[in-house]
């Protein structure tokens, strides 16, 4: 065999590892790739940054919503009324909605206004003085008041219903009857009935 042939293979396997290893980039080429790396690194920094700084707002802004509709949540369950006063109002309500069709009549001949089912939900009103007045109730329902009896306005109020979730504004005046020393007019429909200290 001839020995010549490994020989030029041998140079030729020399020659090739010298050409592999010089095939890297010279320095000017990694000059200009480090400064491509670390322009685009630069350029997604400020967006990581960003998202960084947005994230705890975010979360503040989220948990402040859930509060918020929690608390919104919260306050339109109905609560249960008190067991103390709840038996009282209840029947005083009841009693003001069952007002007899010949209370109305007699209703509408003293005081020149029929007693109307908005007057009968809304038979309290609190006073600037804190003083609680309720609507006067008779057999038939609530007491109307004839304009004899009206003296002096007292001042300008609003009268609720037992639940207090719903009002109505009425003006309350003072009387010359000495068993029910209050009316209340109810300005939507102009009814005045007698009142009493609650």
């Amino acid at each position: 065999m001839d020995d010549s042939r490994f020989e030029t293979s041998g140079t030729l396997e020399k020659c090739l590892a010298h050409a592999y290893e010089s095939m890297g980039p010279d320095e000017e080429a990694r000059r200009r790739m480090l400064a491509e790396l670390l322009a685009a690194s630069e350029r997604r920094a400020p967006k990581r940054r960003s998202a960084r700084r947005a994230l705890i707002p975010l979360a503040a802004c989220l948990v402040l919503a859930a509060g918020i509709g929690a608390l919104i949540y919260a306050s339109s369950l109905t609560q249960p009324p008190s067991s103390g006063g709840a038996a009282t109002i209840a029947s005083i309500n009841d009693e003001l909605k069952s007002a007899a069709p010949s209370s109305a009549d007699e209703a509408q001949s003293e005081s020149g206004a029929a007693p109307s089912d908005g007057d009968a939900r809304h038979p309290f009103v609190t006073l600037s003085s804190g003083e609680r007045l309720r609507v006067a109730l008779g057999d038939d329902g609530p007491l109307p008041a004839s304009p004899e009896t009206i003296r002096e306005e007292l001042e300008r109020a609003v009268a609720t219903g037992p639940d207090e979730t719903t009002s109505s504004p009425c003006t309350v005046f003072a009387t010359n009857d000495a068993a029910h020393p209050y009316a209340i007019r109810y300005d939507e429909t102009g009814s005045t009935y007698l009142a009493d200290l609650a």
